[in-house]
């Protein structure tokens, strides 16, 4: 994929291009990640068109992350203005799925659908996260987000990622994130969505996927056996197959447009 710099009215903000048929995939990162992260994820979906955004606070984003979702998510609006997008789904992973449902609330004519994995309609994160991010990193975080399959040379190789990713941003993604609350609010998210968990996520378990599609009143749920929270590192291909599946069955256009 291509890195490339939009200008926006906070500033320049990086993405991860790659064109191909729509709609046009906007897949948005977790906390203290970056748009790299969901490289597996975008390789696993070849001939799609692809934005993956940098959240502010890293890469070649400039400036500071703002401290509420909702701003987040008026970002990513400017930013689909400026690309000239008119047929989009919005997936998100983790704190970007939290994004993909805030951004689901503006009730945008041009957003055909969602796609949220392993995330909740609230997040609240445990005391000790936050201490380990600020001791330093994903190193020392009091448990592993990824399933005990996943190979450790992998891990070692977005560890090295999140690294590269400034303690501030990274606490900044991570208040936010416990911040964010929209259990009452999901319902009236009135696009297609699917809703996507691993049943080893101990960080947003399967039950919060489950409130999810309970309310919302198009979604529906895909479990994925034996997978943790870091789905889209962990197990692209079945993510993947279960986006794709989606994309045909859910928002196929009979006119081939």
């Amino acid at each position: 994929m291509e890195e490339r710099i939009a200008s926006l009215h906070q500033g320049a903000l990086s993405y991860l291009y790659r064109e191909g048929k729509g709609p046009t995939l906007i897949l948005l990162h977790g906390a203290g990640h970056r748009a790299a992260h969901l490289l597996p994820l975008a390789e696993a979906l070849p001939g799609r068109e692809i934005v993956i955004p940098d959240a502010r606070g890293r890469g070649r984003s400039a400036g500071r992350p703002a401290e509420n979702l909702q701003a987040r998510g008026e970002e990513v609006r400017e930013l689909i203005d400026v690309l000239g997008l008119e047929k989009i789904v919005v997936s998100g992973h983790s704190l970007g799925g939290a994004l993909a449902l805030e951004i689901g609330l503006f009730k945008l004519p041009f957003v055909r659908g969602l796609i949220l994995i392993a995330t909740g309609a609230r997040l609240r994160v445990h005391p000790a996260i936050i201490e380990a991010v600020r001791a330093g990193g994903p190193s020392n975080l009091p448990f592993s987000p990824y399933s005990p399959e996943f190979p450790e040379s992998e891990r070692l190789r977005f560890a090295a990622l999140e690294e590269s990713v400034p303690t501030e941003s990274a606490l900044s993604d991570w208040t936010v994130a416990n911040a964010f609350d929209r259990m009452s609010a999901i319902a009236s998210i009135d696009v297609p969505a699917r809703v996507i968990v691993g049943s080893a996520d101990r960080m947003t378990p399967p039950k919060y996927s489950e409130y999810l599609a309970s309310k919302m009143p198009q979604a529906e749920l895909s479990l994925i056996e034996g997978a943790g929270h870091m789905l889209p590192m962990e197990r692209p291909a079945d993510v993947a197959e279960v986006m794709e599946r989606f994309l045909s069955d859910r928002l196929a256009d009979p006119r081939g447009a």
